[in-house]
């Protein structure tokens, strides 16, 4: 198959949509089939490249950088950049021979659906963050728009990651919804367990013995709330020791406060690390902290479950909607009790059925087959 692919966030972006993006793509290219991304023009990056096999195309940009894309102004250059770039695939799709079109934006739902109409092309979208995953239905931009993809332009196939999301799709959408699991690199969550060693992990970092590791991975952002991490620690006993990995604006504002709270014994701002060390660091954990106030399909919390941590996190995005023993949510109130009277132990090695589940293998060969029915 020859599919073409309508995204905003992709390579080389490193959030959890744009990984998801990437490695689908990558892993279609490696079983043979052709794969062109549209995907928007990003500062420092090429025009187009092709990179493991994947061809990526950047036309222009779809919103100033630094704007979120439900900024008022984001809204206004996203909708300009779908119109734009109907034309700009359309003239590709006239020169090349394709088999099926992957929309997986917002944005760029309508878009999708009229190429497949004016080509006579299947179309399977996805949906990751939609504001429903959050809270109820208002009357307002995001919400609207919504709603309008999901009525006219969900294309052939529609999957998701939520039983609300399906529900609605299934309400409103001709599309036929299918709930899709998957974001987790099988081979690198296999390498970086195989023979690693928790104590030296801990030891480099200075955690005692006796003592029970928090781990909170992300960006230092607004909406992971990344300060609630000091007010969780401050609640828990002595014993419990704190590692937040990663960097971001909020970065300052979590040192001072760690300064204020005289916290600097117990918590320990790393910074952020290679894939791999995270990875290790938090294999090496009792427990990852995921204090958002809004997720989608968190990539880290399935890492977490995969490599056998404790996850604590808010109830956000699909996680409410998981089951799994080693998955606790609650309030951020909630949270220090919830993490203290939990049985805290390191078991090394691989949950096989947890990374069988939520695999980017299992992820991929779901959505290549949906494109291969629908062309049939």
């Amino acid at each position: 198959m020859h599919i073409v692919v309508l995204a905003e966030e992709f390579y080389p972006k490193i959030s959890g949509g744009a990984l998801v993006r990437w490695h689908f793509c990558r892993r279609a290219a490696e079983q043979g089939h052709d794969v062109t991304v549209f995907t928007p023009k990003q500062d420092g990056t090429p025009a187009s490249e092709t990179v493991d096999g994947v061809e990526i195309r950047r036309p222009l940009p779809s919103k100033p950088s630094g704007y979120p894309n439900y900024a008022p102004v984001s809204i206004l250059t996203r909708v300009l950049y779908s119109i734009l770039m109907l034309p700009l695939v359309a003239r590709y799709l006239y020169a090349n021979e394709a088999s099926a079109v992957h929309s997986t934006s917002h944005a760029l739902y309508w878009t999708g659906t009229v190429l497949s109409k004016l080509f006579r092309l299947p179309h399977v979208t996805f949906v990751g963050y939609t504001p429903s995953m959050d809270s109820s239905f208002t009357v307002s931009p995001r919400f609207v728009l919504e709603r309008v993809n999901f009525r006219f332009w969900m294309g052939d196939v529609a999957f998701c990651r939520s039983p609300e999301v399906k529900g609605i799709l299934e309400a409103t959408s001709s599309a036929s919804a299918e709930i899709l699991h998957g974001n987790l690199q099988t081979e690198q969550i296999e390498r970086v367990v195989d023979g690693l060693d928790a104590n030296r992990i801990r030891n480099r970092h200075g955690v005692a013995p006796d003592s029970n590791l928090v781990v909170f991975v992300g960006r230092l952002v607004p909406i992971k709330n990344p300060t609630a991490i000091i007010d969780i620690a401050k609640k828990l006993p002595p014993e419990y020791e704190v590692l937040v990995i990663g960097d971001g604006p909020e970065e300052q504002a979590v040192a001072n406060k760690i300064q204020l709270e005289d916290l600097e014994a117990r918590v320990e701002l790393v910074g952020r690390l290679p894939h791999d060390e995270t990875l290790r660091t938090i294999a090496a954990a009792d427990a990852l902290l995921l204090t958002s106030d809004a997720e989608a399909y968190p990539t880290v919390v399935f890492e977490s479950l995969a490599v056998n941590t404790e996850v604590f996190t808010t109830p956000v995005g699909i996680l409410p909607h998981l089951s799994h023993d080693r998955l606790h949510t609650g309030s951020l109130n909630d949270l220090p009790r919830i993490i203290e009277k939990s049985d805290l132990t390191v078991t090394t090695g691989i949950d096989e059925q947890t990374l069988g589940r939520y695999s980017m293998r299992a992820y991929t060969d779901r959505l290549l087959t949906a494109a291969s029915d629908a062309i049939e």
